[in-house]
């Protein structure tokens, strides 16, 4: 990992066609076991999770959660496009869930956590990331002085840059771990416009295209200097990634100062877009906690 950027693309160009392959193998390998192990996900629901969903019936409601005053801290998930918090989100509730089982005989303080079902197809990360905001402004009134983490992938990083972009005049600490983000859109939409026009997708088209020039305005509001609380920034990339083949473009270049922090991580090849957060996720969680105890 470096706290400079990373030319991914370069990198993998380096890459010999036996090596893409052998990759590309275990990357499939890796994504097939993860269908195989995610399915009992679908059927559960979180235990110890709060799950806030904007959709058609309800985007226009304002959903209030119950947030405790006793915790260390919160912690957010936000898939990607035609996702849903059953996948990731049942996990991190069960990582938590598991370790507070254990930690709670030492009279240890829960953690918030908040998953999302978000209507991606029909909404705009804006509009998305406003009612996000909001719910975790009201977490912060209650609770101030606490950090938040916000776990996200894919066009859920688009979300949640938006978020902490929103909360800059607030003093809080966020700490931000984006998988593949599409953070400048993916050249898949660029080539297949028409297509997706033509299946009534115009959102893909108007939010995912490569170079648009709202995802232009949310990158240069994240490399914007805060004059209150402080962010730290993870970006993990997979390399050829089949959904982003721009994959240099799934991370900001940020300039490090005291009140912002980034890290880059290494490529992994072994992994492809959906996937790789999940096998990555128990660690995050470990990470997460260490931030918000300290």
């Amino acid at each position: 990992m470096s706290n400079v950027p990373i030319n991914y693309e370069d990198e993998y160009l380096k890459l010999n066609p036996i090596e893409k392959t052998r990759y590309s193998i275990e990357s499939f390998k890796n994504l097939m076991r993860y269908k195989i192990d995610i399915i009992p996900n679908y059927f559960e629901e979180p235990q110890i999770s709060k799950v806030l969903r904007f959709n058609k019936e309800n985007i226009e409601s304002k959903q209030k959660i119950e947030w405790s005053t006793s915790n260390l801290g919160l912690i957010v998930y936000i898939h990607g496009l035609n996702g849903t918090y059953k996948t990731i989100g049942n996990q991190i509730d069960k990582i938590i869930r598991n370790r507070e089982n254990i930690e709670n005989k030492e009279n240890k303080e829960n953690i918030e956590i908040l998953l999302s079902e978000l209507d991606q197809n029909n909404f705009k990360a804006e509009e998305l990331s406003d009612k996000l905001s909001e719910v975790i402004l009201d977490y912060i009134n209650l609770n101030p002085g606490k950090k938040i983490v916000l776990i996200s992938m894919s066009n859920g990083c688009r979300i949640a840059s938006m978020i902490e972009c929103k909360l800059r005049n607030v003093d809080v600490n966020i700490r931000l771990f984006c998988f593949c983000g599409a953070y400048n859109g993916t050249i898949l939409i660029n080539s297949f416009q028409e297509p997706f026009k033509f299946l009534n997708l115009h959102n893909f088209v108007d939010e995912l295209s490569k170079d648009l020039d709202v995802n232009k305005k949310l990158i240069e509001k994240v490399k914007s200097k805060l004059s209150i609380g402080s962010r730290f920034y993870d970006f993990y990339v997979v390399g050829g990634d089949v959904c982003i083949p721009n994959f240099n473009d799934c991370y900001i270049e940020i300039e490090e100062d005291h009140n912002m922090k980034v890290l880059y991580h290494q490529m992994y090849l072994e992994y492809e877009h959906i996937s790789l957060i999940w096998y990555l996720i128990e660690d995050i969680i470990e990470i997460s906690i260490n931030y918000l105890k300290n």
